[in-house]
This record gives structure tokens, C-alpha cells and sequence, in this order.
């Protein structure tokens, strides 16, 4: 009887034992920069889309609805972790001084549709994908702007409402 005790609670100490080691080995001390071994940066972050390429397609011209003013534009994203990303979406501003805000939309379409089919804002793991799009703004705030200083666009690739990647581009 004392010995099957004995050997009960000998099963018992190593079973919390090693229990309490396999919890031990499972939580892996985290990096100040999110950083951890078992989940290398940006191999599973969703707000890992970057600009591949970015052109202007045409010159500035009369938008659909006058006096707005429309720049179209090709940009080719990179999704690059390993999982699908949703809520993607491309936002251009032109800036004054790089602070005054100048009013504008951006809209975007898949370029692997015909016609002007609005992008659907997802991208495949590690799918490389080029969208068409217009920048547009009112032809009176860009009047109003001329004198505002330099001007600048900033394009940036939005996942929701995260920025996944930008720059800047000089006015012309």
C-alpha cells in the first residue's frame, strides 16, 4: 500500500513536472519590436502589402463631373506574407509644405478586368498584382493651392485602416 503511494505520487510530481516544462518551452519571451522565434516580423502580419511600382498614365484632364480634375495612375502591389490579405486600399493626397491637406479622392481598379471594375481589396499570399486608378481633385482648391508652396503626393497602400507602405512623390 505505502508503495503504490509512493509511486502514485512520483507519477504525479513528474506529470506536473514536466506539464509545467512544456508550458515553460511554449511561452517564448517577445522582442520589443513583436519579434518572436516561433513567428519571425511580417511573415503572418497582415499589414504586409508593399508599393512595387507606381506610374502616372496620363496628365491631369477634366474629371467626370466639372470642374474636378483627373490624373490617372498604375500601381502594382506585392502581398508579402503568407496569408490573404482583405481591406487593402490606395490612397493618394497632395500635400502643401508637406502639412496642408489639398482635397482629393482616389479610386482604384482591377487591372485584370475589363473595363472599370473597383479593385476588391484583396491580394493572395505573395500575390503581385498591378491596379489602374484616378486621382482626382477639385480644379478650384488647386488653383487656391498654386501659391501654397512645394507640393507633394503621398501615395500609401492602406490594410483597413493600417499603413502598410507609402512615399512621396515631387508635384508635377
Amino acid at each position: 500500500m505505502k508503495t503504490a503511494a509512493i509511486a502514485i505520487l512520483l507519477i504525479a510530481v513528474i506529470a506536473v513536472g514536466s506539464g509545467a516544462c512544456l508550458l515553460l518551452n511554449q511561452n517564448v519571451e517577445q522582442a520589443p519590436d513583436g519579434e518572436t522565434e516561433n513567428n519571425p516580423p511580417n511573415e503572418n502580419q497582415p499589414c504586409n502589402v508593399t508599393i512595387v511600382d507606381f506610374k502616372w498614365t496620363s496628365d491631369w484632364h477634366h474629371g467626370a463631373a466639372f470642374p474636378q480634375w483627373a490624373r490617372g495612375f498604375n500601381i502594382t502591389l506585392q502581398n508579402m506574407g503568407n496569408m490573404d490579405v482583405e481591406g487593402i486600399s490606395v490612397d493618394i493626397k497632395l500635400l502643401a509644405n508637406n502639412t496642408t491637406e489639398i482635397w482629393s479622392e482616389t479610386e482604384l481598379y482591377d487591372s485584370r478586368e475589363i473595363g472599370y471594375t473597383p479593385f476588391d481589396g484583396k491580394l493572395n499570399a505573395s500575390e503581385i498584382r498591378e491596379l489602374r486608378g484616378a486621382f482626382v481633385s477639385s480644379l478650384t482648391d488647386l488653383e487656391q493651392a498654386r501659391d501654397w508652396g512645394e507640393k507633394t503626393y503621398l501615395v500609401r497602400v492602406m490594410v483597413n485602416s493600417t499603413v502598410s507602405d507609402e512615399f512621396t512623390l515631387p508635384w508635377s
